[in-house]
Formats: C-alpha cells, structure tokens, sequence
C-alpha cells in the first residue's frame, strides 16, 4: 500500500514534504484476498514541520506496485487531521 499527499500531477505521491508529513494512525500490515476490501481502515494523519494538524489535504491512497489489489481513492483530511481508506 502507497499513501501519499496529493502533489500537482496525479502521477506524483509525495509521503513527505518540507511542510508537511504524513503519520501512519493504524491498518498497517493487513493481509487480504485479492479484489476483497481491506478489513480495517488505513487512517494517516498529516501534519505540519511544526506537528500542527493540517485540514482539508488530499490524500491518495494506492496499492504499491507489485503488492495486493486495492481500489485507489483520494480522501481530505478532518478537522483532526486524519484521512481514512478501506480500498
């Protein structure tokens, strides 16, 4: 699985980036069967250099190349800062 901010070009991913960064919350290391939804959510938090909560940054979520199938989705975050995908 690749999380990643939203960069300029929908090709791009950038996990980090001098004024933001990208925090793993939970749903690491799932395994699931193939064209089958992960079975807990993947839930990221961004933040600033600053660890300030950052609002309303788009989030994509895809499968790295090479690992399980996942359905790609582009999520902003909360209010907390936290953006969730279950693919």
């Amino acid at each position: 699985m690749l999380v990643g901010l939203a960069a300029c070009h929908p090709e791009q991913v950038a996990l980090d980036t001098p004024t933001r960064k990208l925090l793993l919350v939970s749903g690491d290391a799932q395994r699931v069967v193939q064209h089958q939804r992960l079975n807990a959510l993947i839930v990221v938090k961004v933040v600033d250099r600053d660890g300030n909560t950052l609002r309303g940054v788009s989030v994509t979520f895809l499968a790295a190349s090479g690992s399980s199938w996942i359905t790609p989705g582009t999520m902003p975050t909360d209010s907390l800062g936290m953006a969730a995908w279950q693919g």
